[in-house]
């Protein structure tokens, strides 16, 4: 056991003992005893007899093999792991066996059986498709002419069967699951059957829907968009009921897809939504292009729409939904056009369109981390105060969240925060702020805590500082690099030393229902941060006041003095005592 976690239980026992048995050190998080050579002793046998007693517990459990391991046994017919489903590891013979297509059409269907039990038909498996495919090393064109077979059989198998017939179910899970892992094969015999699944209106809505998406998951950009606008808008459009359900599974395709095919399947549902007739399906696409875009979420056409399509008590203007400041696209012969598989959307004039893609750029993990920085960095310096909070709690706290992000923080409070008017700054300043109460990383906490200290004297002073101080001091593990605690150990002095406090907000759900882009009152600026500095901060000067100071703080400098000048003159005292002994004994 480590002596972090050591200490982490010792803390927890404790906490059980009256205060005067306790002396807690802050700065280093370690908890002592004066009596602590018993209590340590007695800690180490209880730990001792309990790994004992765990090791004997495990030693002597009943624990029977599953049947389906067992020689003989029926279930070995429908077990999973009897039939490859689990593909950890090499499996030589297994992956020769697989190179017959048929054979590999038999193990699709007894996979599909399998699958369809532990999940619902409708959900897509796109993730265990690829798993199969990376542990079998076998090529798209192999896998897809199997899976093709699969689904042929079952559509020949189902053919004049009755309706409550009970293999109808299953043969339709079959084509489920054959079209859906066609998802993963990108090969133009797999693409060109999705597409003919797709466009025949006599098969059931959720066997076409899961081609399209398997379709658009595969396809290049460009070809995602067309295919959005022969289904979604043109003459194939498919009903209202189809369109939703396309709507709502296009959600899973864009949270897996890089920039380049989110700004092709944003694009086209943008236009699908102002040709929406029902006022479900706006609804529908409306909520989920709100949640992919702030400029879509704060445009003028998406405000007309609303008002197009609510009822006339809902025609009032309500909050954000007034705010409109951005353009979308909602051109239909624009859209086609344009050719989507490159980077020419993102222009100098950096329209509303450019500024969403570099959103997508910087969320897409499969560029740079360098590349990602400066797309979210170039789309902050032209952002306006609102989208600058939404973007970084996007990427500060939410889905989207980086993992170095100290580059985000400093490009934020420096690069961005200078050229910034009064608006951006504050919401800048407050989004930080609840920024670094989520902020675990010691480490990333105190080079943010050192950039907000630098710009608002009301943090600095405030008792949510202190509060985040002292539990980063107590949860700090005894191997930490000395310069993360030198930098805590300034950082808690210079917060201790203020007896009359501030207070700041650190609630998300209060910054969420701040807006920024109009003048606070008094109280909302007392309450994210009070007085700005808007004085330029140098890189190089983040750490001089750290670098310049000791690590303790005043007070216990004062200490050590007291205590070394009491030590001195104690010192001093008795040997002057033993001297005047030895003269009183010489003159005796």
């Amino acid at each position: 056991m480590s002596r972090s976690d050591y200490n982490i239980k010792l803390k927890v026992y404790l906490a059980l003992l009256p205060d005067v048995f306790v002396q807690t050190d802050a700065f280093d998080g370690r908890h002592a005893l004066r009596e602590k050579c018993i209590l340590k002793r007695l800690l180490k046998v209880w730990q001792l007899v309990a790994a004992m007693l765990l090791m004997v517990t495990i030693a002597h459990a009943d624990l029977d093999p599953h049947p389906s391991t067992l020689p003989g046994s029926t279930l070995d017919e429908v077990s999973h792991v009897g039939k490859g489903w689990c593909h950890s590891g090499d499996n030589d013979a297994l992956r020769t066996s697989l190179l017959d297509v048929d054979a590999l059409k038999r193990h699709f269907r007894d996979i599909f059986a399998f699958v369809t039990d532990v999940a619902r038909i409708d959900e897509t498996t796109w993730g265990d498709a690829c798993q199969f495919r990376a542990h079998m090393g076998l090529s798209d064109e192999h896998m897809s002419a199997a899976l093709v077979k699969v689904y042929r059989e079952a559509a020949e198998g189902k053919r004049g069967l009755p309706e409550g017939n009970r293999d109808l179910p299953w043969h339709e899970r079959y084509q489920h699951k054959a079209l859906d892992w066609l998802g993963v094969c990108s090969d133009l015999s797999a693409r060109a059957f999705l597409l003919e699944v797709a466009e025949n209106k006599a098969e059931k809505t959720c066997l076409r829907k899961a081609a399209l998406l398997s379709y658009i998951r595969v396809a290049s950009p460009d070809e995602t968009k067309r295919a959005l606008i022969r289904f979604l808008i043109e003459d194939e459009r498919m009903d209202a009921g189809q369109r939703a359900a396309i709507y709502k599974g296009a959600q899973e395709v864009y949270a897996e897809s890089g920039a380049l095919k989110r700004r092709a399947i944003r694009s086209s549902l943008i236009v699908a939504a102002a040709r929406e007739e029902t006022q479900g399906g706006f609804e529908c696409v409306d909520g989920i292009l709100a949640g992919w875009s702030d400029i879509y979420r704060r445009s003028h056409e998406r405000l007309a729409l609303l008002k197009q399509h609510a009822g006339e008590a809902a025609k009032q203007p309500h909050g954000y939904l007034t705010n409109a400041v951005f353009h979308v696209n909602t051109n239909l012969v624009d859209l086609k056009v344009r050719d989507l598989n490159g980077f020419g959307a993102v222009n100098d004039s950096m329209d509303d369109q450019s500024r969403s893609f570099l959103l997508d750029l910087a969320a897409d993990r499969k560029y740079s981390y360098d590349l990602r920085g400066s797309m979210l960095r170039r789309f902050l310096v032209n952002a306006d105060a609102e989208g600058t909070k939404d973007t970084l709690m996007r990427f500060l706290i939410g889905m989207d969240r980086v993992q170095y992000p100290y580059p985000a923080y400093r490009d934020a409070m420096m690069f961005v925060f200078d050229k910034a008017d009064e608006f951006k700054q504050r919401a800048i300043l407050a989004t930080l702020q609840v920024v670094a109460a989520r902020e675990d990383r010691i480490g990333e906490f105190l080079a943010l805590d050192d950039l907000l200290v630098k710009r608002s004297d009301r943090y600095r002073r405030s008792r949510q500082r202190l509060h985040l101080l002292e539990g980063h001091a107590l949860r700090m593990p005894h191997d930490q690099v000395y310069f993360d605690k030198k930098l805590l150990l300034f950082a808690l002095a210079d917060a201790r030393k203020f007896w009359r406090r501030t207070d700041v907000s650190m609630c998300l759900e209060n910054l969420k229902a701040q807006d920024f882009g109009q003048a606070l009152s008094a109280q909302e600026i007392a309450k994210w941060g009070g007085t700005l500095n808007t004085g330029a901060i140098s890189l190089a000067s983040l750490y001089e006041s750290s670098s310049s100071e000791l690590p303790e703080s005043r007070s216990r400098i004062r200490w050590y003095v007291v205590l070394s000048v009491a030590g001195v003159v104690s010192v001093a005292l008795v040997c002057w005592r033993l001297r005047v002994r030895r003269r009183r004994k010489a003159g005796v």
